[in-house]
Formats: structure tokens, sequence, C-alpha cells
């Protein structure tokens, strides 16, 4: 939707005259299955089919801008698009984070919107750097997605949001990242999102997942952050701008590399999962199987399976780059004829 929205539920219809059958609906869409943007969240997909997107999945995400101090009431946007990007308007109450997405202890009100800038009713803290400007007039918050099927997908499942549930999903021969977890900003277009916390990933099965990617860190499940120009990004996010990750109980079906990539998180689990690594066709990446974690902290891995085929001649491991702080695991098997080269969390 164009405006604010909330109280959002996606599910199959009692009847469509136009199907076969008599609880589908069909929808066709040229590029992203669906795209929310500044929402008010409490959104639920229930039991729907994704199939041949042409580039992500889903899509959630809030718009927020790069802002430079210009005086003390006064903030102007760093990207040409100006204000118009963020839609943010007079009363909405905003707040500030530095460019590794640290808050900044400050919040105003948007008095007036000019094409480039912002006036608000509360001293700007001094300094001439790039900052974030979030807009707390919307969140996406509070999104479920369960009993839901997608299939050769192009590209990713989008979410930048907070408060998230995926469960009981089949994800099969998707292009790109199954769930992708992110923040973005460019200085010569806009920003997206504040981070991601509170996130459950439960009950799911991952088949033939990242078909269409060709590096070795694509990863089923990832966070990340992309920045852009390089010059202007920071050496590292702050750790907690992904936060309270629960992944249990799912099973990974020969994906072409990792399961898991994780940046910048803070308190994560991921147990009681099942990796299966079938076959290796020439096309999977050496990382296959594995979980990888950079400047996180708070981590457990613990009571997961990996069953591998004897065709798979790359053992699974735990990648862990950087320092990443009370880092645990625990009760993990690899079956297989690689069993005795599993290296855990000794790798790299």
């Amino acid at each position: 939707p164009s405006s604010p929205s909330s109280q959002v539920a996606t599910a199959p219809s009692p009847s469509c005259p136009s199907s076969s059958s008599p609880s589908r609906r069909v929808v066709t869409a040229t590029s992203d299955g669906t795209h929310v943007v500044q929402s008010n969240g409490y959104c639920l997909y229930d039991s729907c089919t994704f199939r041949m997107t042409n580039d992500d999945t889903w899509n959630f995400h809030d718009v927020t801008s790069p802002v430079r101090r210009r005086d003390a009431r006064t903030l102007v946007c760093v990207s040409p698009y100006g204000t118009a990007r963020v839609r943010a308007k007079s009363g909405d109450v905003v707040e500030l984070a530095e460019k590794d997405f640290s808050p900044i202890p400050w919040r105003g009100r948007i008095v007036s919107v000019a094409k480039d800038a912002f006036t608000v009713d509360t001293d700007v803290p001094e300094g001439d750097a790039i900052r974030l400007l979030f807009d707390r007039a919307h969140a996406t918050t509070h999104v479920k997605i369960r009993n839901c099927t997608v299939e050769d997908s192009h590209f990713r499942g989008l979410l930048y949001t907070h408060d998230t549930t995926v469960e009981n999903c089949t994800f099969r021969r998707t292009g790109g990242h199954s769930l992708s977890f992110e923040v973005y900003y460019n200085l010569e277009r806009s920003a997206e999102g504040s981070g991601v916390t509170n996130v459950v990933v439960r009950g799911c099965t991952f088949e033939e997942s990242e078909r269409r990617l060709n590096y070795s860190d694509s990863a089923t499940i990832r966070t990340t952050a992309t920045v852009n120009p390089r010059s202007v990004a920071p050496k590292t996010l702050r750790r907690g701008v992904f936060g309270q990750f629960l992944v249990e109980n799912n099973r990974f079906v020969n994906p072409r590399g990792m399961c898991l990539k994780m940046d910048a998180v803070r308190d994560l689990v991921f147990r009681n999962n099942d990796i299966e690594l079938r076959s290796y066709r020439g096309n999977q990446r050496y990382t296959q199987g594995w979980l990888g974690f950079e400047n996180s902290e708070n981590v457990r891995i613990e009571g997961n399976r990996w069953h591998v085929s004897p065709s798979v001649t790359n053992a699974p491991a735990i990648r862990i780059e950087g320092d990443c702080p009370r880092f645990g695991q625990t009760g993990n098997v690899v079956t297989g004829p690689v069993e005795a080269d599993w290296k855990g969390a000794d790798v790299a």
C-alpha cells in the first residue's frame, strides 16, 4: 500500500470462480511477490504460495534517510531524492542513529518539511557526520509468515522487520537467500530498515536453496548490511543491530552454500536443525552446509544434525570471523563419510 496500514492478513479466499480450486486466489506480479513499505505492522501471511517471482518473494521495510545537521533545528537529507523518498510529515517523531546503527539519545518532532530538509522542535546534537534518521510514525513489526510455500523464486525473502515469526513454511529451489534480514543505506538514494530484532524461524523446510548465487558466503538464512559508497561504511556494524534470533527445528536439504551466515548478531540460538547434504553436483560451494558468524555475540549452536552422503567430499563446518565473544556449541552431530573431518567451530 502507498499509505501506512495496519492489521493486514493475507490468506486463501473461501472461493474464487476463476480457479479450479475452491480455496485458491491467483495474483500475478512482475517483480516482488509483495512489497510492504512504511506500514504499522501486524501482518499475517497464512497458507499462501509464492511461485516464480521475478525478484524478491516478499519485501517488508521502512524507509529511512541519511542526514546531516545543518543547524540546531535542521536536518538535511544527503540523498538527491531529498525528503520525498522518506515521506515523513509534520508532527512525526524522528530518531537518529550513527552510521553503524548505534542509537543516538535524541528524539525530536518534525515542525516543517522542505524539499531537502526537516525542521525539528528539539536541538540536534552537534556534529557534521552523516547520521541515519528513523521516522517513528511507522514501524514494520509483528510480521508472521506461516504455512506458506515458496518455489522457484528469483532472489530473496527480504525482511527489515522486528518481532517476526516464519513458521512451518517450505522453500524450494529459491534463487537467492530464502530469508534475508537486512539494513541498508545508499547516500545517492535512500536507506531502509532500523535493525532486525526478535525473530523466530521454526519448523521450516529449505530445499535446494541459493541456486542463482555464485559466492562462497551465500546462505539460506542471513543477516547483512549494504552500505554505499563503501568509503563511508563503518568498519563494523554495532552488534545487536540484529538481535534475539531463534532458529530451531528446521530442515535444510542440499543448500548450494551456507545454511546460516550472520553478521552483527547478538543473542542467537540455532538448535535441533537437520542439514542434509545429499549430493555434490559441481555447482555447490565448498561452504555447503556451513554456519558462518562475524562480529557476533552470545551465539549458541545446540543439538543440530548434519547428514552427509558419500558423494559429498567437503566436511561441514562452523566458520567464525573476527571477534565473536560468548560463542558456544554442544551436542552437534555429523554422520556420513566426512564424520572424521568435522571441525566444528575451529575453522576461521
